[in-house]
Parts: structure tokens; C-alpha cells; sequence
């Protein structure tokens, strides 16, 4: 099934998407638990982008986004939409008129 990746209404093609969960500590024996509060790691990367869309997403750092249209976590054939979360980073390398190596990263609240 085909999805767009859309933060806030602008549409991106061909990000890879990646879900990690949080570790929130360790237990008695040093093994981590993960997620106490819900929250995930999500990451888009591409090879290239324009830089008018990088900045746009470098405008967004740091603020809660309003929606973000991106994969499932716990079913990444599918898209769904999150509206609790902010972007954390963003880095990539501009040559010219767009930006290369792109990373996005992302702290969502999901269910587990």
C-alpha cells in the first residue's frame, strides 16, 4: 500500500522511515525497558532535497508539529497520522540548490 510522508500538509517523496523505541531505564539485572511514556523515536532520510523543503523542516525544529502523516509504527506497510510530537533534528549537507543526506529526527507520541 502506498502512503505520503506529510508534516503539517507539505508532502515529501521518498523518505526512509525508521522507528526506534526510547530506552527509560534499566532494571535490577541491567536490562533495559523501553517507552514509560509512549514516546518514539522517528526518523525520515533521504539522499536529496530541495533546500526550500530543508528549511522548512529546519523552521520546525524544536516546536510541536500540528499533524505528521508518516508509517505506522507498529504496522510499516501502512501510513497513519500522529499529532502529538516535535522534530528534534535535522542535518544534511547543501550543494548548490539542495541539500544532500538529509536526516530527520523526530519524537512522537505513539501507542505502544
Amino acid at each position: 500500500m502506498s502512503y505520503s510522508f506529510k508534516i503539517n500538509g507539505r508532502e515529501f517523496f521518498g523518505p526512509l522511515a525508521n522507528w526506534q523505541s526510547i530506552e527509560a531505564g534499566r532494571r535490577d539485572d541491567n536490562s533495559p525497558f523501553f517507552n514509560s511514556a509512549f514516546y518514539f523515536r522517528h526518523s525520515w532520510s533521504f539522499g536529496s532535497m530541495t533546500v526550500d523543503d530543508y528549511q522548512f523542516l529546519v523552521n520546525l525544529m524544536g516546536g510541536p508539529f500540528s499533524t505528521l502523516d508518516t508509517g505506522n509504527r507498529t504496522d510499516r506497510s501502512f501510513g497513519t497520522q500522529y499529532t502529538t510530537g516535535f522534530i528534534r533534528s535535522v542535518s544534511g549537507a547543501q550543494a548548490n540548490l539542495r541539500v544532500n543526506n538529509v536526516e530527520v529526527e523526530f519524537l512522537i507520541k505513539a501507542d505502544p
